[in-house]
């Protein structure tokens, strides 16, 4: 019996050493991921807080930093350790969706932008503008949403 005693102690705490190697819960993952979310916002805010500008340098400079943001953010949620199970494969799918949002959505747009300020066509830069506004983040916000990350559900 006295054997069986450890061997049964071995058993369960493996079994709860291997429970915990599954990641961080769902839960544990929203709040990291709102925390990064949430780092984004303020980032942008503050790019934003010289108010408007026209003068086609300190334009690019601030949409550089607006990119900056979103790409450090989306670095960080990557690197992220998803949760186990559905929840992981759903934070998988967020990374992905952001990650795209960025690459093919945002900076393109930006760079748009940047282009149509640098040549001060104003016709080029309403559209580019309008563009950056239109981009379609519903996948982001869904992804986002399922898996309670709402500080990302809302920006993008």
């Amino acid at each position: 019996m006295s054997r069986r005693l450890p061997l049964v102690c071995t058993a369960v705490l493996g079994a709860a050493f291997a429970a915990g190697c599954g990641g961080p819960s769902k839960e544990e993952y929203a709040k990291e991921a709102n925390g990064i979310c949430s780092q984004i916002q303020k980032d942008l805010r503050s790019v934003s807080q010289g108010g408007q500008t026209n003068n086609p340098t300190e334009i690019n400079t601030r949409t550089d930093q607006a990119v900056k943001a979103f790409s450090v953010g989306v670095e960080k949620i990557k690197a992220l350790d998803p949760p186990g199970g559905d929840a992981g494969k759903q934070a998988e799918q967020f990374s992905a969706a952001f990650e795209r949002f960025l690459n093919e959505d945002y900076r393109p747009g930006v760079e748009k932008l940047q282009a149509a300020v640098s040549s001060r066509d104003r016709k080029a830069v309403q559209t580019a503008a309008l563009g950056l506004r239109s981009i379609n983040t519903q996948d982001v916000n869904r992804l986002a949403g399922q898996l309670g990350v709402s500080e990302c559900a809302s920006g993008g």
